[in-house]
């Protein structure tokens, strides 16, 4: 039930498939909600689908967003649409990104390692940034401090 569950929020960029997706499944079978987050709608359905087919009882709920999160619309719009959800998230996962080929020409190469930066760097800035005003600060102290 979105929003509102009692189970803390998990969101996890590049949760479709490999690392990403085995850590979503981990966080939702220790009783976690994980919002998932990647670049094909099919891709995230299907994992979805399969780990809350097999999760165990009172594990948590695991939804998805497609989002391409190097993209500054995209997240976000997808960061809309998860706060709609879980007004309040307590774990960020960037594990958003992947490799490029390269040519043999410089051009080449430094369009490769550009895209390579955006996939891999930008977009954990990116996601962290338009997650942070959800993110759970539980017991921390007052950021203003006094002055003496």
């Amino acid at each position: 039930m979105p929003g509102g569950s009692a189970a803390a929020v998990a969101v996890v960029s590049g949760g479709g498939t490999g690392i990403g997706r085995a850590t979503a499944a981990a966080l939702a079978a220790d009783g976690m909600d994980v919002v998932i987050l990647g670049r094909r709608a099919e891709v995230l359905r299907t994992a979805a689908k399969g780990i809350n087919q097999y999760r165990p009882a009172g594990s948590g709920e695991l939804s998805w967003v497609r989002a391409d999160v190097s993209d500054p619309a995209e997240t976000i719009q997808a960061a809309e649409v998860i706060r709609e959800r879980h007004p309040v998230i307590d774990v960020v996962v960037n594990n958003a990104g992947g490799s490029v080929r390269s040519g043999a020409g410089l051009g080449e190469l430094a369009t490769a390692w550009l895209e390579a930066y955006r996939r891999n760097v930008i977009s954990a800035v990116l996601l962290t940034s338009a997650l942070l005003p959800l993110v759970r600060r539980a017991g921390r102290p007052s950021r203003r401090r006094s002055r003496r």
